[in-house]
């Protein structure tokens, strides 16, 4: 991806908060993927994204954060640090995509770098949970790509309760992995996939979703001080949010404090 592109694709993202009522939070994404015209050269595109891109998009504020991909196919564990690294030097948050298909040590760079959060990790141990611990780094698991690609790993859900991680869901809607719009049927398979309670995936919505984007505190809970955005549910019990499949109860909606 060239850096005009990119910066089109950002500020297309950020112009949707003035068409639609939604809080948007844009994502430098373009160490996910080596695009065909770098030609297959891993460290020269990571040079371009570092030392160009970044630079670019950081000076025109129109990134709010930078996540990167790193696996063994995509991209090495020093690539990702030179982009974590750059990313600090404009003081833009990081997050990961790591340890879905196998355990690289994505999961210890992020915290390393005190990033907000790491997606998947479904191959993730306990000596990438503690660094995660100690970073307040959240795990966010995404249910609908573990079902999408039929995956048979876990997140170690009981090592990240062990140490205290906090946990949030997102449905990753996206083409390919993860064609899931439906955040309660993300909270159903975070239950019924992952043995979360009911309670717990409301959270992982909620305040550890705000954690997880660095949000804790302004939004994600209702307490004195917090952004009054609410979803009122027409529902009798909680745990029927994670429970049924294909419903939608949706009563209301407030941002903001105001009705919508």
């Amino acid at each position: 991806m060239n850096t005009e592109t990119e910066i089109k694709m950002l500020e297309a993202a950020r112009d949707l908060a003035d068409i639609r009522d939604v809080r948007v939070l844009t994502i430098y994404l373009d160490s996910h993927a080596l695009p065909p015209e770098a030609n297959g050269d891993e460290e020269t595109y990571i040079d371009d994204v570092c030392n160009t891109q970044l630079q670019a998009i950081a000076k025109l504020g129109l990134a709010d954060c930078v996540d990167a991909f790193c696996e063994g196919i995509r991209f090495l564990i020093d690539q990702v640090r030179w982009v974590f690294k750059a990313a600090k030097v404009h003081d833009l948050p990081i997050k990961l995509h790591a340890e879905q298909i196998n355990n690289f040590g994505g999961a210890a760079l992020t915290a390393e770098f005190g990033g907000l959060l790491a997606n998947h990790l479904e191959h993730v141990d306990e000596a990438g949970i503690e660094p995660m611990e100690a970073a307040g780094t959240a795990a966010v698991l995404l249910s609908g790509a573990y079902y999408s690609l039929r995956d048979i790993n876990q997140p170690p859900f009981d090592l990240f309760q062990k140490h205290d991680v906090s946990m949030a869901i997102t449905n990753d809607c996206k083409p390919g992995s993860s064609p899931l719009t439906s955040i309660l049927l993300a909270m159903n398979m975070a239950c019924t996939l992952f043995q979360m309670a009911p309670v717990e995936a409301l959270a992982g919505i909620a305040r550890n979703a705000a954690k997880a984007l660095g949000r804790d505190g302004f939004i994600g809970t209702i307490d004195d001080g917090i952004v009054c955005d609410l979803a009122i549910w027409d529902t009798d019990n909680r745990v029927e949010l994670s429970y049924a499949i294909g419903f939608n109860p949706l009563y209301q909606r407030i941002a903001g404090g105001e009705m919508k």
